[in-house]
Parts: structure tokens; sequence; C-alpha cells
């Protein structure tokens, strides 16, 4: 009672305009507690959203980054065992390479991988040493049959349940180019489920799995989920999920399941499997009904107690608020986050990993800032560009029509990094003002993809260009309006080595040409492989018979050098078939294969080690002129001239 008697006493000393002020302060507060939750709800929701993708993005490299070892394993396996069964090579020789490779991939990648194998020209062929039992039958199994009812791509099968070590494996094969042989490598699920773990652990609230071709459950952060078949599965979140999928075919819905809502991203991996991330968005909101009810009380006593202020907080500081917390947000993702005004070369950080001072001071000489970082944490061989790089003097023209622009460099531990700018503000003419700099570490990805174009493009046995990167490198060179020597090489009697010493022989002579031809070559020339005992180069600019002469016989004094490992062998003897696009009239790749495997027939005709020259242009249609080689051709001709 005494209660209401005081606050009867306030009211009624209110003058009209205090009260249309108290009630106005109450009304404008109820707003912008309205306003703060809606925009926490919102930035909940977007991080909500941006977490669930990230992690069913990183889920899936991840994923296919553990399979892709295993996969490029198979695949270089079954480009050498093919090319053994092409050569008719004993099943010794394929069983030595099949021991070889398992050891090296278990020592290089995986130490639990448990071998290649299959059933290859006819007999089954083990790289691990594994001897199946009698009625083992290779070609019913599941692993062959697979293969063998999807010719000309990498199958995966599904998974089972290994009887000697009690793991969940899975097995990849692929049908060689006979029809008949299949190779095939087996690979452990414990990989899955720790990447499961840890990205799950990462996310509250959140459920990660993978789901095989059969909607069966082969990793899951809960692990005894693991081997559910959720296809058959009408009432648990994994069975919701399989039928939201069937259904719609949605990589981003949302379910209902036991009282709580989840957010489920789906992404597709190797072999046909689907990785899912479903987070609970009740972990994600109930921190954000506390935040609305502190703020709730927050503003009632700051309407009581400084109801001035209240009245002057705006809109625009709320919104000013918000974008900060975005800002930051974003920061986040770059180890250093540096706001540039270019006007007055002034700068303050973003974000602050490595030390703990004031982000919010203001700094001047943002260039020399930048020069000085550039020289004191930039690897020495990446300075001069990135110096040229963070330049402003040139920095508005090269952001002219762009909203970003980037650079990748090695730091000082030897780390790939990369380097951006971003246009924060421009003039109603264009120029830009002020930019956002970042930094941020991608030496994983960087290597990753390093390594991925050099398996693309690399002959694996001898180190020089396969024949596709080859042909694309020498093509961009005519299409680009230069020209060059074009060369055929072709290994004199190769069969005889493989025949008489054995495909080991064999494959040295081949790796010895390679380096010869490597070392003969420039390093602006394409060398290559074209396939057996074929290999072709490339010089640019290199016009004459006489030039191309000297890089010929650099090459065959190299070849003199080598000493095989088998002596009784002899020498190596290759004979060559030349071509040139002339200067300033380049003409294509085919005219200047066409023109050099003429020369080379003509060769062959003749010696060993003999080198045949087109006389006239590739593609004019006039015969080769032959002429010997002095150092190495065996013939009673002239030697060609030095």
């Amino acid at each position: 009672m005494n209660n209401t008697i005081i606050l009867r006493k306030v009211l009624k000393n209110l003058g009209r305009r205090q009260l249309t002020a108290l009630i106005l302060s109450f009304l404008l507060t109820g707003a912008a507690i309205l306003f703060i939750g809606y925009s926490f709800y919102r930035s909940t929701k977007a991080e909500l959203e941006l977490r669930g993708e990230m992690d069913v993005i990183q889920s899936a490299e991840r994923f296919n980054a553990y399979l892709s070892y295993d996969r490029n394993a198979l695949i270089v396996a079954g480009y050498k065992v093919n090319s053994l069964l092409m050569k008719n090579a004993p099943a010794e020789d394929i069983l030595r390479y099949l021991e070889a490779q398992t050891e090296d991939v278990t020592n290089a990648i995986d130490e639990s991988f448990t071998g290649l194998y299959g059933w290859i020209g006819g007999e089954y062929l083990d790289g691990a040493g594994w001897v199946p039992d009698e009625g083992y039958v290779p070609t019913e199994r599941p692993w062959y049959l697979a293969a063998a009812a999807h010719p000309h791509q990498i199958v995966f099968v599904d998974p089972y349940v290994d009887q000697q070590t009690g793991k969940v494996m899975i097995t990849i094969a692929e049908l060689l180019d006979d029809g008949e042989s299949v190779i095939a490598l087996d690979i452990g699920l414990d990989g899955l489920q720790q990447i499961t773990n840890e990205i799950a652990a990462d996310t509250p609230g959140t459920v990660v799995m993978v789901l095989d071709s059969g909607e069966v459950a082969i990793a899951h952060s809960d692990a005894e989920e693991v081997g559910r078949d959720y296809k058959a599965e009408g009432d648990t979140l994994g069975g919701l999920i399989v039928r939201e999928l069937r259904t719609n075919q949605n990589d981003c819905f949302m379910l209902e399941y036991d009282d709580s809502s989840f957010m489920v991203f789906t992404k597709e991996i190797e072999g046909g499997w689907r990785c899912v991330s479903a987070i609970n968005t009740q972990a994600f909101y109930s921190p954000l009904r506390l935040i609305i009810l502190f703020t709730l009380a927050l503003g009632i006593v700051a309407v009581l107690v400084q109801l001035a202020i209240i009245n002057k907080m705006s809109g625009r500081d709320l919104r000013n608020r918000n974008l900060n917390i975005q800002i930051r947000a974003a920061a986040d993702i770059y180890d250093s986050l540096l706001d540039i005004n270019l006007t007055d070369d002034t700068w303050y950080e973003l974000n602050n990993r490595d030390n703990t001072e004031d982000i919010s001071l203001l700094h001047t000489g943002a260039q020399n800032s930048m020069v000085e970082s550039v020289n004191r944490l930039v690897n020495e061989s990446a300075r001069p560009f990135m110096l040229d790089f963070i330049d402003f003097s040139t920095l508005k023209e090269r952001l002219a029509g762009k909203n970003t622009i980037s650079v990748e460099f090695l730091n000082l531990e030897e780390k790939w990094c990369r380097g951006r700018f971003i246009c924060a503000e421009r003039k109603p003419d264009g120029t830009v003002t002020r930019v956002l700099w970042g930094v941020e570490i991608i030496d994983d990805e960087r290597r990753q993809r390093e390594r991925l174009q050099y398996l693309a493009e690399t002959d694996m046995m001898t180190g020089v260009c396969n024949r596709t990167t080859g042909e694309n490198r020498i093509g961009e060179i005519l299409r680009s309006g230069k020209g060059g020597m074009f060369v055929l090489f072709d290994v004199d009697h190769f069969k005889e080595f493989n025949d008489r010493f054995g495909h080991a022989l064999g494959d040295q002579v081949l790796i010895s040409v390679a380096n010869c031809l490597k070392n003969a070559f420039r390093g602006e020339d394409v060398v290559m492989r074209l396939g057996g005992d074929e290999f072709s180069a490339f010089a640019q600019g290199v016009y004459t018979r006489e030039t191309g002469e000297k890089i010929l016989h650099r090459f065959y004094d190299n070849l003199d050098n080598v000493t095989l490992e088998r002596p009784e062998a002899g020498k190596i003897g290759v004979s060559a078939g030349v071509s040139f696009s002339p200067e300033g009239k380049p003409t294509s790749f085919r005219d200047l294969y066409e023109a050099a495997d003429q020369c080379m027939y003509e060769s062959k005709k003749t010696a060993d080690s003999r080198i045949t020259f087109c006389d006239f242009p590739a593609g004019v249609g006039q015969g080769p002129d032959s002429a010997a080689c002095s150092a190495h051709g065996q013939t009673d001709q002239a030697p060609l001239p030095l």
C-alpha cells in the first residue's frame, strides 16, 4: 500500500511534459530492445547458417582429401599395371611393383595402408603378401563385381567390417584396360570417424555424419550410430534427414526432431557419399534469450536513472555497434586485418592476435608501416614483388573496377600466405579512398594444390611432362606467335632391353633418356614422354639446324655418359626426327609432329642413333633431309657440322 501511495505521488508531481517524456522513453527503450533482440536474432541466424555451411564444406574437403590420397595411389598404380600388361610383363614383375607401391604409400602417406591387390592377368596378386583361403574366389568378390560393372571409373564399394581387426573398411577398385583385370585397395574409416568427431566438437549442438550410397551411416559424431541403415527408419534424426533428401534433394533445410529444430546442411563427396551437418538451433538461441532479458532489465533501469541519455540514443548508434560486431567477426578469418585510409596515409587494426595493445588506436605512415612489415616478415625471394603489390601509388589504378585483388607469397617460416586488398570506400567518381588489408596462412591449401597439379601434369616414371600437358604447353607457345624446333625421340631396340634384361632395366633406360633430355634442353623448353619409349621436346626460339645440332649433340653426349646397371646391355641408342616452326610463321602442333614423325621414319630405316632433319618448314610438304650425328651415328656419311 505504501509503495502504491509513493508511486501515485511521483506520477502526480510529474508534469505533462515529463510524463510524456517518460512514456516516450519507455516506448523508445522497448523499441530499442526489440531492435537489439531482432538484430541479435538475425546475426545469430546468420552465424548459424555460416557455421553450418562452413562445417559441411570443411567436412567435405577433409573427407575428400582423406580419400583422395588412396584414390590417387590407385590411379597411379592402375596406370603402371596397365602399362605392364600391355608389355606382357610376367606376374612376378607386376607383383613386385604392387609390393613396392604398397611400401611407398605406407611409408609416405598412411601407416595403416593394407596394400594394393587385385585379379590381374588371370591371377590374384597382393602387394601386402596376404594369401587368401582355398575357397576365396576373387572374381566373385564385391570389389571385383563393382569394378567390372563400371569400366573406366574408380568405384567405391560399400563398407564392411574386417573380420580380423573388427574395423570398418571400404574398398576402391578400378577395371583395367584389358577388361578383365581389376586393381583395388582398402581404406580404413577410422580417419573419417576422427574427422567427424573433430568437426562436431567445434560447434555446440552439432551432429555430423557421412552416409554412403545406400544411406547407411559410415561415420557419425555419435559412434553408436555408425552402421545404421537410415533409409528404413522414419522416427530418427538420420531417418528424417534421409527422407528429406529423397523428397526435396536440397542441400540446406530445416526439420523438427525430438522437440528441437535442426538446421541441416549436406554436401556430396567422393564415391557418391554425402556429408551431413545438423545443428540444433536451441544451442544457439538459448544464450540469445538471456541476452534479451538482460537487455530489457538494463533498459528499464537506464530509463529511470538516465532518461536524457537514453533519449539521445539513436538507431544509428545501434547499427554502428552491430556493424562493428560483424567487422570483428570477419576480421577473425585473417591472421592480420588492417583498415587503411589512402587519403591521409593512416591505419588501424581490426584484429590483434599477436599483441595486446588497443586495436582502435589510429596510426600514421601506413605505407611505411606496410613496407617495414614486408621487409620484416616476408621471405627474401618474395619481397620485390610484394613491395610492388603493396605500393599505394598504383593501388587505386589496380583496384579500378574491382572490389579486391590478392597475392600469394612465402613468409620467413617458408609458409604460404595470401595477402588481399579489399576496397572499403570509393568517391563518387570511383576513386578508392579506403581499403582493408588482410593476410591469411594458406600453406596446406597451396601445397595440396601444387601436389595435385604435379600429379596431373607429370609422367610419374620419368618426371617429365606427360603427353597431355606437353602438347598443351607447346600449343600455347605456337598460338602466341612463337616458333622453334620440335624433336621426336625413339629408343633403339627398346624391346630387347625388356626382353633380355627385364623391365627394371627397361625402366632405367627410360628414366636415363628423360634425365639426359632435361639436362640438354633449357628450362623454358618443353620435354615430354609421349608413351612407351617415345619422347619429344620443343626448343622455343631455335629456328636453325646449326643451333639445333648443338642442343642435340649435348643430349647425345649426356647419353654416352649413362652407365646401366647391367653393363652387358651396352649403350642406349636413340633415333630422332626434327622439324621446325619458322620464326614469324608459326605452324600447328599437328604439322610439327607429322613432319618430325616422317623424319623419324627415315632415321629408323638406316642406322641407330641417327638424326634426320626436315629441310623445309613443317606443313610445307617437302621431303626430309637425312644426316647422321657425328658422335653417335652408325653410318659412313659425313658428320653433322658443329
